[in-house]
Order: C-alpha cells, then sequence, then structure tokens
C-alpha cells in the first residue's frame, strides 16, 4: 500500500495535526485539522471546533510538527 505524504514528503497517520488553506471570497487562512483516519487519497478528521473533514487534495496540506523546546 502506498503511503499518504503531505507537500512536503512526510507521512499523514491518525493522530497527527494537520494544517490546509482554505479561501474564503478574498481571504486565504490556514485551518486545522486532527486526522482521525487516513484512506488512499483522502484525509479524514475533526476541526477545533469539532466539525468533520474530509481532504482528497493532499497537495496543500502539511503536517504541523511541535517545536522541539
Amino acid at each position: 500500500m502506498h503511503k499518504v505524504q503531505d507537500m512536503l514528503g512526510n507521512e499523514i497517520v491518525a493522530g497527527q495535526t494537520v494544517v490546509y488553506p482554505v479561501r474564503r471570497k478574498s481571504e486565504l487562512t490556514l485551518k486545522r485539522m486532527q486526522v482521525t483516519q487516513v484512506q488512499q487519497g483522502q484525509i479524514t478528521g475533526y476541526s477545533p471546533t469539532g466539525r468533520i473533514t474530509h481532504i482528497t487534495n493532499l497537495h496543500t496540506v502539511a503536517v504541523a510538527k511541535q517545536p522541539a523546546w
């Protein structure tokens, strides 16, 4: 099975936090999502507000890593 990767080549697995761009009219923002399920070509998870999200365009997704302080 092929690994699901973000735009930087990092593997996406359940439990990770990812960020992805969203455009609403002229506003472009980054949204966060906690990944719960990874399938070939799609990831599913929920936002900090609890909304379930499905992402199929994985070329714009990046895994958010915690800084090593």
